[in-house]
């Protein structure tokens, strides 16, 4: 089956004002200098994939707790001013830093032999008048509904743990269910708690230990465990040790690889968003984990988008690319000025550049 998205334009989305990404595989690397706007990508596919008005907000402070521009703080925002409110949200478009309301809406389309999906985003100024130029807010265009909303209505509610906030089990219309891996993956097993149960309800589960075996070959079972002062704790049944042991204790790498495969299986029709692939993966078993992507991507029709700036997360991608013909793509993001350019290489260009050790970060 082909990829559900083959090219994607974002325009007035952070530093990317116009950036279009063409020849997409079903699973695909993004690489880039400092700044050159490869987590800003994942952040568009976010919104993108957003179910209606309330899963945008939703979506909306998930992506500014994220960077840490929302205060975080409900309480504040009842002490900030309108135009505070509005400096925070304005960072999401093009031009930021400055508080003005002539920013260049925000456009991000995607289009594939399944999709055709566009978003819009625009500030509009709410029940003004000759005195009071109004209240400032967003304009959305989503499905071909128009929808506005002041900013206070989008920062008004909390967003909770760093890890369930990206979770998303089906707040997505169809076939466009997405589920977003932060860079530091989730602070505890607990808050995966939910995606356990829903592939265990499925009968998926053996599909992520199978995945936990390529790096921890011993391990036969996964269950959660309640703590009444911790939660809930993932733990694990390992032929090293008589009895089951958390499975924290196996270290940061096999957590790593809990969570995106956990959210891969979650993630089945729909998308898979892993931003800075490589955190806690020791550089020997990174193929193994991009060869489990691919085969379970390909078996589950999940379309997986991933961000590095690791040269052996590329290598070991490039490997496993390799070896899956049609379904990767490597994607480079170059910053000439204030514009952020795309190169898209293939399968064929990919063996090419590792065999003749081109640099592709």
């Amino acid at each position: 089956m082909k990829p559900r998205i083959s090219s994607l334009t974002v325009e007035g989305y952070r530093c990317l004002r116009k950036l279009k990404i063409e020849g997409l595989g079903r699973v695909n690397l993004i690489t880039g200098g400092n700044n050159s706007g490869k987590t800003s990508v994942l952040d568009a596919l976010l919104l993108l994939a957003s179910n209606g008005s309330s899963g945008l907000y939703n979506n909306i402070r998930q992506i500014l707790n994220n960077r840490e521009e929302d205060g975080g703080n409900v309480k504040e925002f009842e002490q900030l001013s309108d135009d505070e409110l509005f400096s925070k949200v304005s960072g999401l478009f093009t031009g930021y830093p400055g508080l003005t309301y002539n920013l260049t809406p925000i456009r991000i389309s995607a289009r594939g032999s399944e999709t055709e999906r566009e978003l819009k985003l625009a500030v509009k100024l709410m029940r003004g008048n000759e005195i009071d130029p109004g209240v400032p807010g967003i304009e959305f265009m989503i499905e071909n509904e128009y929808t506005t909303v002041p900013v206070n209505g989008i920062l008004r509610q909390p967003v909770g743990d760093r890890g369930p906030a990206f979770i998303q089990l089906s707040d997505g219309p169809p076939g466009f269910k997405c589920i977003y891996i932060p860079p530091g993956g989730f602070s505890r097993t607990g808050l995966l708690g939910a995606l356990w149960d829903n592939i265990q309800i499925q009968g998926d589960d053996s599909l992520v230990i199978d995945a936990l075996k390529s790096i921890a070959h011993d391990i036969s079972r996964v269950f959660f465990i309640t703590d009444d002062k911790r939660g809930r704790i993932a733990f694990v049944k390992s032929d090293r040790y008589i009895k089951a042991v958390p499975l924290k204790s196996f270290g940061d790498g096999l957590n790593r690889l809990f969570g995106i495969a956990l959210s891969l299986v979650n993630a089945k029709g729909g998308f898979l968003l892993i931003d800075e692939f490589e955190n806690g993966l020791h550089y020997s078993v990174q193929y193994d984990i991009w060869r489990m992507i691919f085969e379970t991507a390909k078996r589950l029709n999940v379309q997986v988008f991933a961000t590095t700036h690791s040269l052996d997360a590329v290598e070991s991608f490039q490997q496993a690319a390799c070896e899956c013909p049609e379904e990767g793509a490597l994607v480079k993001l170059l910053r000439r000025g204030e514009d952020v350019y795309a190169t898209t290489f293939n399968e064929q260009e990919l063996l090419i550049a590792t065999r003749d050790k081109i640099e592709m970060r």
